[in-house]
């Protein structure tokens, strides 16, 4: 197929459809950093120097950096990122921040974790005022906040742990204006700073009015003023990024932290920047410390940024209906034995190691167990991750994989062409190069597109978690890749192969599969980023699923796979592009070289590669099983109805006598044999065989004993004989181990008597009508080709039994008497006994019938496990 029809000539139409992916591209380069805010990253540090600013500025701050281990995230500050999209506009935003830093406001940051090693958190004692008391401290970490653009910004303190230099001298030079205050702080040790500092609780720290220029009986030991409270905080925000010009004071409360006093100072900006009303908190000890200095921003409306709900219900019911359908699908389809494991289980395997390697790739950084005081405790839990979700993932792609297989292959076979010639290995050739070459232009096409709905809704705005991959994971390059590669099929399998063929199974239209597609897509949101107001990111999706309806509707699901993996690659690795010296840039080199390989073989594929009319059929294993099996039943049904032809159609017509026999094969074929064989107008040869074993091996030595006993019957007109000859000829030709059990005999309605022998079969049930009596006529003998001795012909013995009006004969094989029912219970020759005694004076037929019913009954669900075969013959008055 070419690249936009059927037909193998490329056509001017090809070309322009190249075009226009190249200008799509082109268009997403040249607009998309106005578009994504992550354009508005300006990166002044690396990670290295991030985590060396903390060090430098944690030390300066008091604390010991040798007794904690670091760990630097680059993060985003969500709530005042999305506040700023949502006030502002996502693209006005985005362009202020590239124009300017906007000083005061940081939406992205570096943030150094400092977690006090094992060792030192153990022996770590708090010392605060005279009384020198061990303070809890609760967790041990702090985290120092830079922004991008490498300004000190945040210390978070939540539980004020307390610098290992519990004075700061340089600050508090910077708040006593006092030349005692500042001569005493220059003479006293730092142990008796805590009996002459302190903030007092009773004192108004926020009225205007100072304190007395009076300090008690000794020079310094007061209180602190409102104003040298202030000082200190000014001090300290002098230092960070914040400008405090632009910020006024709201308040300054007083709090008890182990046995010490400290202030916590509140600022609030005199006037919103940018709609963003900012609070600054400083907590500050009397002895120049600080513990603390955090910012908020105006929340935005709950409104504007909460999903609703009701689409929460919506959402979550979608998926919930959708996993149990899917599960449902499968059980009945994995019963019907359409499901393609063995496909379906290279993308679990594919699953079952993409999955965990991702996680691991995520989060071996957050462990630390490499390092100094690293606890091995988050290596179990690291590994228990990555089983189970690795477990769940294969479990799930195994599943959505199976059914959208086995659905689509059943009612849209077209639409797995190309993937098939991938899955039997066959890469190089002209179908599927021309799936990659396409996909490559749709893909650009898409970002082009992508950009454009950006510019159309200018409210949109992205919920960015990870915004410089670099900093999130190791080995950023393989991880784009395999996450986005697991993305891609669980959702397209879900998407398209599930809702959308399974929809069509079932409406036989192509619409309202496309429609229900669509919905999906707007329900599942399979896109990289999430964002909002939710109206708004419903109709994006709702677009977007129209685009990707559309290339599967019109080519096949292996362009789909590949654009929407290539599309989703493009779009997490902007960032190496977006922002000036990113260190995702490697990572988008990168993706570019993928890109340029994949479309390279396509291209490669279509010059060199063999045309889709050369290539094989990819069949399914069980479809072959399944035409397999359809061939055996043919076979063995053929079988059937021939051995059912040996058997008598009917029965003959002989004066004096009624007839009846039946013969039920436990599966298609068996090995239970009876004959009727009219010697004269007053002899009948009557025969009853069961053939060790079952199905076509029995049932092909029925027919060579059948035709032996034809044969020899004619011969000499002695049962026992007839017997002897046909185990020489039976043992001859059978294979060791197989035998028959075998009653002739011959019934003679002029002497009314029943000659017979019988070679080790079940023994025959004689009602006598004028005693009322049933015998057992068992006289000795072997089964047929157990032995070709004179043992056989010794013991074989003839027996001729007189016969009178309303006698009855029985002849039955082993199925009969050996029946089960559900308790596990035999029919029993006692009960077949009873039975007979009750149906003796009916006609053969209905005897017959009796003891089917009888047997039938018994039986209940029982299956049948053994061939059934009986004859009926009953000596009459009359003809």
């Amino acid at each position: 197929m070419s690249l936009l029809n059927q037909n193998r000539s490329y056509t001017v139409q090809d070309f322009l459809f190249i075009a226009a992916g190249l200008l799509g591209v082109l268009g997403f380069f040249m607009t998309y950093d106005s578009q994504d805010p992550r354009g508005m990253i300006h990166i002044a540090l690396d990670e290295s120097s991030a985590e060396s600013r903390a060090e430098d500025l944690a030390g300066s701050l008091g604390f010991n950096t040798s007794n904690y281990r670091t760990q630097v995230n680059f993060g985003t500050n969500s709530r005042l990122l999305d506040s700023l999209q949502t006030n502002m506009g996502r693209q006005k935003a985005i362009k202020i921040f590239q124009q300017d830093s906007s000083a005061n406001l940081y939406p992205y940051f570096w943030e150094v974790h400092f977690n006090q090693k094992s060792s030192v958190r153990d022996e770590r004692q708090i010392t605060i005022g005279s009384d020198r008391e061990n303070v809890e401290t609760g967790p041990t970490e702090f985290i120092i906040r830079y922004a991008s653009s490498g300004e000190w910004v945040e210390l978070l303190n939540g539980s004020d742990l307390i610098p290992e230099q519990q004075v700061n001298r340089e600050a508090l030079e910077r708040v006593f204006t006092s030349d005692s205050l500042r001569q005493l702080l220059e003479t006293l040790p730092d142990s008796l700073w805590h009996e002459k500092l302190s903030f007092n609780l009773d004192r108004n720290y926020n009225d205007t009015t100072t304190a007395p220029s009076g300090r008690g009986s000794s020079p310094g030991i007061s209180p602190f003023t409102r104003s040298e409270v202030l000082r200190l905080g000014e001090y300290y925000i002098a230092q960070s990024g914040w400008e405090l010009q632009k910020f006024d004071v709201a308040n300054i409360r007083m709090e008890t932290v182990g046995s010490t006093v400290v202030a916590r100072i509140r600022y609030t900006s005199a006037q919103p920047i940018h709609g963003q009303v900012i609070n600054l908190r400083a907590s500050l000890t009397p002895t120049g410390n600080l513990l603390g200095l955090s910012a908020s921003y105006n929340p935005r409306s709950d409104n504007d940024s909460r999903t609703p709900p009701l689409w929460e219900l919506v959402q979550v019911a979608g998926f919930f209906l959708f996993g149990i359908g899917t599960i449902i699908i499968f059980y009945f389809r994995i019963r019907a034995r359409v499901i393609d494991t063995k496909s379906a289980l290279v993308l679990s395997i594919l699953a079952g190691f993409t999955v965990p390697a991702i996680i691991f790739m995520n989060q071996i950084n957050e462990t630390n167990i490499f390092e100094e005081g690293g606890n091995w405790v988050d290596l179990v839990g690291l590994s228990l991750s990555m089983g189970i979700t690795g477990a769940v993932a294969s479990v799930s792609l195994f599943v959505l994989s199976a059914v959208g297989d086995s659905v689509t292959r059943q009612y849209w076979p077209g639409k797995l062409d190309c993937y098939d010639y991938l899955r039997q290995g066959m890469f190089f050739n002209k179908p599927v190069g021309e799936a990659f070459v396409r996909s490559g232009v749709l893909a650009f096409l898409l970002a082009g597109f992508w950009a454009v709905l950006l510019w159309f809704f200018p409210d949109f705005y992205f919920e960015i978690e990870e915004p410089i991959l670099s900093y999130e994971v190791i080995w950023p390059p393989v991880y784009l890749l395999l996450d986005n590669l697991w993305y891609t099929l669980f959702a397209a399998f879900s998407i398209f192969l599930v809702v959308g063929s399974q929809t069509y199974a079932q409406t036989g239209k192509r619409w309202l599969a496309g429609f229900f597609m669509i919905l999906a897509v707007v329900v599942a949101e399979p896109l990289p980023y999430t964002g909002g107001p939710p109206v708004t990111q419903a109709v994006l999706h709702l677009v977007f699923g129209l685009a990707l309806t559309g290339i599967y509707l019109y080519w096949d699901f292996l362009t789909l796979l590949i654009t929407y993996f290539l599309f989703n690659c493009l779009l997490v690795a902007s960032s190496g592009w977006m922002m000036e010296g990113s260190p995702d840039f490697y990572v988008f080199l990168f993706y570019l070289v993928f890109l340029f390989l994949a479309t390279g073989g396509g291209v490669f594929s279509i010059l060199k590669g063999e045309e889709g009319r050369a290539l094989p059929d990819f069949v399914p294993e069980y479809v072959e099983e399944l035409a397999q099996e359809e061939r055996i039943k043919q076979e063995l049904q053929i079988a059937r109805d021939v051995q059912q032809s040996f058997l008598p159609v009917g029965t003959p017509a002989i004066d004096m006598l009624d007839l009846a026999a039946i013969c039920k094969p436990a599966y298609e074929t068996g090995g239970d044999y009876y004959d009727f064989i009219q010697l004269d107008d007053h002899r009948l040869g009557v025969a009853i065989g069961d053939v060790s074993g079952k199905g076509i091996q029995a049932a092909f030595y029925m027919t060579f004993t059948k035709g032996i006993l034809h044969t020899l019957c004619r011969e000499t007109e002695s049962p026992a004989e007839v017997l002897k000859k046909a185990n020489k000829l039976f043992y001859d030709n059978a294979r060791r181990g197989t035998f028959i059990s075998l009653i002739y005999g011959i019934v003679d309605t002029r002497q009314k008597t029943f000659s017979f022998a019988r070679a080790g079969h079940n023994p025959i049930l004689h009602y006598a009508a004028e005693k009322k009596t049933i015998n057992l006529l068992q006289p000795s003998g072997l089964g047929l080709g157990l032995t070709i001795s004179d043992s056989f012909d010794n013991n074989i013995q003839e027996a001729t039994l007189e016969l009178s009006a309303g006698d009855l004969l029985v002849l039955y094989t082993d199925g009969v008497v050996e029946s089960l029912n559900t308790a596990h219970q035999f029919y029993g020759t006692g009960r077949l006994q009873k039975l007979l005694g009750n149906s003796a004076k009916k006609q053969a037929p209905e005897i017959l019938s009796d003891l089917v019913t009888d047997v039938d009954t018994f039986s209940g669900k029982a299956r049948q496990h053994d061939d059934m075969t009986v004859m009926v013959i009953k000596l009459n008055n009359k003809s």
